[in-house]
């Protein structure tokens, strides 16, 4: 995913947690100004959401020279022309341009003369090819048009079909430019993003506290431990508890420490590594987490004294917007000497 799809992402969850009418209200982008011909003169028509509202004839008495709203030129559907291409399938990421680039070859026109679209209608990945719908019209009948919109403050975004059985038809005009229009919705949009990342770091830093939590548990656990096995030893001296000081000694051999355990996890990880969670079991360890790299933990892991077997519990995957990779990775604890006790830090 790249930025601009996360961002449009983000705004549009944001968008879906306001009111539609209030909505609308915030996003003059919703609602159209549509320029038409009208016998010798221009009808505009503003057309949003469920209305549509006439606005008089170009020039009129009164009229407003700038709107916040888009503008399209209605043209008549006959005017529009229609011919599928095949190009190659890489073609696909930027349609617009490639089309731009091959207009005078593919039409009798050359770029500037026309208004166009792009659609992909068919794909052969097998074959690396595509089918494009390419559908355009000659703006020589409308420069007129065009020209006395723009004088009036009211410069055309799109042309689109007007009449005809089907839904109106959009054509991009050569070299046009989203235009800046105010409303609210970009600016909640812009503080919702900051938000959301505030959200994020908070989450980042609980995640790191209760990490410490963790690791402070598994201290105390180690100490404990270490604790039964003094006792176990003293016992063991005063010919007491021998059984108890054996069977002790039998569970250190056979399984690290925790706190070595996690002494060895973090000389594991790469610096670029962090853990959310981590659970130890009887024979292995599941570590949650993100990294740049989490494909590359595999042969760290592999590489590291006490520990077999590290595998992925799940696929690994990046959240949108994210610069690192989610891993769930569950590896062995080899039993031995592997982990010693005398990696603890004191």
């Amino acid at each position: 995913m790249t930025p601009g799809d996360a961002w449009r992402w983000w705004t549009g969850a944001l968008a879906t947690l306001i009111p539609p009418r209030l909505r609308t209200a915030l996003a003059p982008e919703a609602t159209t100004l549509v320029a038409s011909r009208h016998g010798d003169g221009v009808a505009l028509t503003l057309r949003g959401p469920g209305r549509v509202r006439a606005m008089g004839t170009l020039g009129a008495p009164g009229q407003v020279r700038w709107t916040r709203h888009r503008v399209a030129l209605a043209i008549p559907a006959a005017e529009v022309l229609t011919r599928r291409v095949d190009l190659p399938l890489a073609a696909e990421r930027d349609l617009y341009a490639v089309m731009a680039f091959e207009m005078d070859r593919l039409t009798p026109f050359a770029l500037e003369d026309v208004a166009f679209a792009a659609e992909t209608v068919a794909r052969r990945p097998s074959q690396g090819r595509i089918d494009v719908a390419l559908t355009f019209a000659p703006l020589g009948p409308h420069r007129e048009v065009l020209a006395a919109l723009a004088a009036a403050g009211l410069p055309v975004d799109w042309l689109e079909t007007a009449g005809g059985d089907g839904p109106a038809l959009r054509l991009r005009l050569p070299g046009a430019a989203p235009r800046r229009h105010r409303g609210v919705l970009p600016r909640l949009a812009v503080a919702g993003a900051l938000v959301g990342a505030a959200l994020l770091v908070t989450w980042a830093v609980l995640a790191q506290m209760q990490l410490a939590r963790t690791a402070a548990v598994l201290r105390a656990e180690a100490t404990a431990l270490r604790q039964a096995a003094l006792a176990a030893q003293v016992a063991e001296e005063d010919s007491v508890g021998a059984d108890a000081a054996a069977h002790a000694l039998a569970l250190k051999q056979a399984r690290p420490m925790a706190v070595a355990i996690l002494g060895a996890v973090a000389d594991a990880l790469p610096d670029d590594a962090f853990l959310t969670s981590a659970r130890l079991g009887a024979d292995d360890l599941e570590l949650s987490g993100y990294a740049a790299d989490a494909a590359g933990l595999l042969p760290r892991f592999a590489a590291a004294a006490g520990f077999d077997a590290p595998r992925f519990a799940a696929p690994i995957t990046r959240d949108p917007g994210a610069t690192r990779e989610r891993f769930v990775l569950v590896v062995r604890i080899a039993p031995g000497d592997g982990i010693g006790v005398g990696e603890i830090a004191e």
